[in-house]
């Protein structure tokens, strides 16, 4: 086993060791993307993330870097931390990592480029989107929007489930009166009906019968 080389100071270096010579331990390889988080990401948000790029949680990131074909290596984090790309006959490939909108099995008519995750199917796909709760790290509950794949493949059903359209917004809804108010309320008894299957009633006010007026109205 090689020894890492003796540095003078602190660096971050990816791919290689930067010394006072020249860069040293150098990674020989296809790199498509580099994320590193400031918080702990528990197995489920990894695997929501691994087949999309990174839309969200922005503010959880130290650097994200998606390895396209610029020089320096952009760090798509908004913190700044570009890296130089020190070797001059650094060459960028089309990736053939299965990174889009759908699921990895789905293939895109536009790429054109097939990857060992895409797969084929006897029968139409249905697809579903649905929301789903998950905890992170820090025990906190939040909501997410996944989608789900089912297809026949060989005679067998088979169901993909998990792939992460985007975050939900977490609302609370419970039943409660801030500001009560009176509608409307009934006393007495009812008011005389103004029709009549035979016949058309008027009521003035001078017809009432003073003695039963709390239970019949006077014609």
């Amino acid at each position: 086993m090689q020894e890492p080389p003796t540095t003078l100071q602190q660096q971050f270096s990816l791919g290689a060791v930067q010394t006072t010579i020249s860069p040293e331990l150098s990674f020989r390889g296809w790199m498509d993307e580099l994320r590193i988080w400031k918080i702990a990401r528990t197995e489920e948000q990894i695997q929501d993330n691994l087949f999309r790029r990174l839309q969200d949680d922005f503010d959880q990131l130290i650097a994200y870097y998606d390895c396209d074909a610029t020089n320096p290596l952009q760090d798509q984090s908004g913190r700044g931390l570009h890296l130089s790309v020190s070797n001059p006959d650094q060459t960028f490939v089309l990736s053939t990592a299965p990174i889009s909108s759908e699921t990895a099995q789905v293939r895109s008519a536009l790429a054109g480029i097939s990857t060992d995750f895409h797969d084929h199917m006897d029968s139409s796909p249905a697809v579903q989107e649905y929301g789903d709760m998950q905890y992170d790290s820090n025990g906190a509950l939040f909501g997410v929007m996944k989608r789900c794949y089912s297809y026949i493949k060989d005679g067998t059903w088979h169901l993909i489930t998990g792939f992460k359209v985007g975050d939900l917004e977490m609302e609370w809804i419970g039943q409660a009166q801030y500001d009560p108010q009176l509608i409307g309320f009934i006393e007495g008894t009812p008011p005389c009906s103004w029709r009549e299957p035979d016949r058309q009633i008027a009521i003035r006010p001078e017809q009432l019968d003073r003695s039963e007026a709390g239970r019949r109205c006077g014609v």
